[in-house]
C-alpha cells in the first residue's frame, strides 16, 4: 500500500514539473510574428488564439500582401491578455493597425487602413 501512495507522489510531482516547463515554454510572449515580411507598412497587432479561425484568415490575409504583423496568443500570454481587455476585446482575433482597434475579422476595414487595393481573395 505504501509503495503506491508512494508511486502516485512521484508521479504528481514527475507531472507537475512537466506542466511547470511546457507553461513556461509556452508562455514565453508569442507564438509567430512576421518577422520574414518587409516592414513597408502600418503597424499591424493581432490578439488570437492557435485555434481561432478568423484569426488564421487575418493571418493568411495579410500574408498575402507582405504586410508585416505581429501576433499575441491571449490563451498563454498573460500581459497580452490583459491588454486585450484594456482595448475591450470581447473575441479573437482583434486587431490593432496603428491607432486603430478592429474588433473581429473586418476584411473591408483591414483592406482600407492597410491600402490594399486589389479584389478579395478567399481568404
Amino acid at each position: 500500500m505504501n509503495s503506491t501512495k508512494t508511486l502516485y507522489s512521484i508521479f504528481g510531482v514527475m507531472l507537475l514539473v512537466m506542466v511547470s516547463i511546457f507553461a513556461m515554454a509556452v508562455s514565453s510572449n508569442t507564438y509567430q510574428s512576421s518577422e520574414i515580411h518587409d516592414v513597408t507598412k502600418a503597424e499591424v497587432i493581432i490578439y488570437g488564439t492557435p485555434q481561432c479561425h478568423f484569426c488564421k484568415k487575418t493571418r493568411k490575409l495579410l500574408s498575402a500582401h507582405n504586410i508585416p504583423f505581429f501576433e499575441y496568443d491571449i490563451s498563454v500570454d498573460r500581459n497580452a491578455y490583459q491588454t486585450f481587455q484594456r482595448l475591450q476585446g470581447r473575441g479573437t482575433p482583434l486587431v490593432v493597425i496603428g491607432d486603430q482597434v478592429i474588433k473581429g475579422f473586418n476584411e473591408p476595414l483591414i483592406r482600407e487602413l492597410l491600402n490594399i487595393t486589389d479584389e478579395p481573395e478567399d481568404v
